[in-house]
């Protein structure tokens, strides 16, 4: 996540730094919407993550200790876990491949 977090950063000081990459996402609004899905994929996923990381340790809070029936609960879904985070694996590559494409 500190990745994705540093990524959208750099993008950001990228378009914000020089008016000619305002100029140049104006001009190619292909490359902004690909931009803004990109972002968008991230707040979806990591929203998704969040839920399903409260959800497994709502127990988790309520008792001192992490009980048998929650380590069932994370293990069981390990496979959502596994999931969401290939899904900002694949976010990452976007924002990395948008990033090169802004520096050129």
């Amino acid at each position: 996540m500190t990745v994705v977090s540093a990524s959208l950063s750099h993008i950001q000081t990228l378009i914000l730094s020089k008016q000619d990459y305002q100029l140049f996402l104006q001009s190619r609004p292909e490359i902004a919407a690909t931009l803004d899905t990109a972002l968008v994929g991230c707040m979806v996923l990591f929203s998704c993550l969040d839920e399903e990381i409260n959800n497994v340790t709502k127990q988790a809070r309520r008792t001192p200790t992490f009980s048998w029936k929650a380590k069932i609960k994370v293990a069981w879904k390990h496979e959502t876990f596994q999931e969401l985070l290939d899904g900002i694996r694949g976010q990452q590559m976007a924002i990395n491949t948008l990033i090169q494409l802004l520096q050129t």
